[in-house]
């Protein structure tokens, strides 16, 4: 079925009425001193708003261009509030989401979004005030703000000229930088129109004090008091906070279902729970929705052992190859944790395969052997005495790493001694007729593969953790690995050992390397857990994995126990997936470790340039532009930039494909 422009423009005006529709709005706005920065999103409407797809953009200093996006996460009842605050706020404990990148001051515009639809605005975009907006109090420079009870809807179309034509004492009303009423919002708008007056008050804690270990919690209760009337059904919720009091993401730990203004709530701390010294609990009820301040005091929870569950932690998919075949030195490295087990058929089994999970017709593990010529070749190859044990038949204590690989490894093709030090490595060898000698792990350009580990411990703990990758990711070359963190899922690190291994596959000393692309352009970030004798790093790009040109250099720490973050910008990506390629060179020269990323520029033709005021093209394509009225407003032929001043929603049609282009411009 081929639509016409017309039909195109009828439906977008359409889809755009009702995007505009779901009326969340900004009820309080918070700006003090330094990271003390809060929004609050009230729903006015009659249902739960589930926040997937919102975010809140700021905009700098009159910028027409969103410097800062923060996705939200959660949802929002019936008349409730959302409280994103900055992550080093003074009121971060009590917020319902944080985020590091919530960052403004009283000169700039901050707007709430369902996805690219602008529902509610605080300030005016493009416009910057000097030092604050004005109209209500002293100004927005370190105050906060709360809408007024009757303001039910927002801000959905951004005003023109200057100002903040909306920021009057009808609509605002200072409240100062306490951010004392946040989380919880008097509306007289629609089905809000009767004020929440319950409350719930916590009396009193059994304990402040509470141990558990891996395996068991450690039990409590609380004692509330409540006011107004309570619906049956209601369900009082005991929730607990992070180790920083946060309640970003609470934790249920106790409930008890009752309409009474007294109760006494149990409640336990589950296994496992981080050892930490700022704990707080709170109370939520379900009808009403209530949630009552927390308990005010600190609770300390103490974690013996850190529960890190037995697992892999790196693979070399590509292996080092010049004497024997691929299958032979395809090799899975992991980490005991937390736990000891017994290496036997029963207790120990790893598949692999191009399904997920993968199925148990590609276990490798379903016969392990000894192999006391193979560990001392291993020793030997190494050069220090004892770093390789035959662990088939034997426990692994807690804590220990681990290696996996077919009992015929030909231990001539690596270079081992970056191991040495890292030891004991017990190693697990395996006979399976299910591996291929020939090579089991795809090498590139095929697509996702997954992974699995299945460890049964000494204490019958047994932990299933899924692993994948993706072979698209990385170049063919020998030496390619992936590492893994203790949850398993997507690697943290694709990387290239050039067949040297180092600690790198057993904890790993460049963490993550990542990357995401915000208004064409590609941000890129590192961590590093330690650093020996580096120099710096080189960053490399190409858009077909194997042709890569250096872009940027950035000075290493040089030395470091500690975490240490880097960042780039790329600022002219291609169309299309771009590759990205890190090294970490050392004070001699050599290279310590690589890692490839990949990051998909949107393959949209056509982007607005705020600054120059252009529709830029990716190619001298012929186009047309419209609005949503189906008018004619702008065609170009053979350009690659047209100037453009206007605003609004705007269809871009490229005339020889037929293509639309739905662009929206502020």
């Amino acid at each position: 079925m081929t639509l016409s422009i017309k039909t195109l423009l009828i439906a977008a005006a359409i889809f755009t009425c009702n995007y505009s529709s779901s009326q969340l709005i900004i009820s309080e706005y918070l700006e003090g001193p330094s990271n003390n920065k809060c929004i609050e999103i009230y729903n006015t409407t009659a249902n739960p708003i589930n926040l997937t797809g919102y975010n809140i953009r700021i905009y700098f200093n009159g910028s027409s261009s969103a410097g800062s996006t923060i996705n939200l996460s959660g949802s929002i009842p019936s008349c409730g509030t959302h409280v994103i605050c900055n992550s080093s706020a003074a009121q971060a404990g009590s917020a319902d989401q944080t985020s590091g990148g919530l960052s403004f001051n009283g000169d700039d515009a901050v707007g709430l979004y369902n996805g690219s639809t602008l529902l509610d605005l605080f300030g005016n975009i493009g416009h910057d005030p000097g030092t604050e907006w004005t109209g209500v109090g002293s100004g927005t420079a370190d105050d906060g703000f709360i809408r007024n009870p009757d303001y039910c809807t927002g801000v959905s179309v951004d005003p023109a000229g200057t100002g903040f034509p909306t920021f009057t004492t009808a609509n605002w009303t200072s409240v100062g930088m306490t951010g004392a009423t946040l989380g919880s919002h008097t509306s007289n708008c629609g089905a809000c129109g009767a004020p929440v007056t319950n409350t719930i008050t916590i009396d009193n804690v059994s304990s402040l004090n509470y141990s558990i270990d891996c395996s068991t919690g450690d039990a409590g209760s609380v004692d509330i008091t409540s006011t107004e009337a309570f619906l049956p059904g209601n369900v009082y919720t005991v929730e607990l906070s992070d180790a920083s009091g946060s309640f970003a993401a609470p934790v249920s730990i106790g409930s008890i279902a009752s309409t009474s203004n007294s109760e006494t709530i149990n409640f336990t701390i589950p296994a496992g729970t981080p050892s930490g010294s700022g704990y707080r609990i709170r109370v939520t009820s379900s009808a009403p929705s209530v949630t009552s301040p927390d308990n005010s005091s600190d609770i300390t929870i103490t974690l013996t052992g850190s529960c890190t569950p037995p697992h892999m932690t790196s693979v070399i998919i590509n292996s080092c190859n010049p004497t024997c075949a691929e299958g032979f030195n395809e090799i899975v490295f992991g980490n005991s944790g937390d736990y000891s087990f017994d290496v036997t058929e029963a207790n120990f089994n790893f598949e692999y395969g191009s399904n997920a999970p993968p199925s148990s017709n590609t276990n490798y593990t379903d016969v392990l052997v000894n192999n006391a010529t193979r560990i001392n070749e291993l020793n030997t190859a190494a050069g220090c005495p004892g770093l390789f044990v035959d662990a088939v038949g034997t426990t692994i204590p807690a804590n220990a790493s681990w290696l996996m690989a077919y009992t015929d490894i030909c231990e001539e093709a690596l270079d081992w001694t970056g191991l040495c030090g890292s030891g004991p490595i017990y190693v697990i060898f395996q006979d399976d007729p299910n591996w291929n000698t020939n090579g089991n792990f795809v090498n590139s350009s095929s697509g996702m593969r997954y992974l699995n580990t299945t460890i049964t411990t000494t204490s019958g703990d047994v932990f299933d953790i899924d692993y994948n990758f993706n072979s698209n990711n990385y170049a063919n070359s020998d030496g390619v690995y992936v590492t893994y963190d203790s949850n398993g899922g997507a690697p943290v690190l694709y990387g290239d050992d050039d067949c040297n291994l180092t600690p790198i596959v057993l904890p790993v000393d460049l963490y993550s390397f990542t990357g995401e692309i915000i208004d064409h352009q590609s941000y890129l970030h590192w961590t590093t857990l330690s650093e020996y004798n580096f120099s710096h790093f080189v960053i490399s790009h190409a858009t077909n994995k194997y042709n890569f040109s250096e872009i940027g250099k950035v000075n290493a720490a040089g030395n470091s126990e500690s975490n240490q973050d880097y960042r780039m910008i790329h600022s002219n990506p291609s169309p299309g997936v771009n590759y990205y390629n890190l090294k970490a060179v050392d004070i001699d020269g050599t290279i310590r470790n690589h890692a490839t990323i990949a990051l998909e520029l949107d393959l949209n033709y056509a982007f607005y340039n705020s600054s120059t005021m252009n529709i830029v093209l990716s190619s001298a394509f012929d186009v047309e532009v419209y609005n949503l009225q189906g008018q004619l407003v702008e065609r170009s032929v053979g350009q690659t930039q047209i100037p453009f001043a206007q605003k609004g929603v705007f269809l871009i049609r490229e005339l020889q494909s037929g293509t639309v282009q739905r662009m929206v411009i502020y």
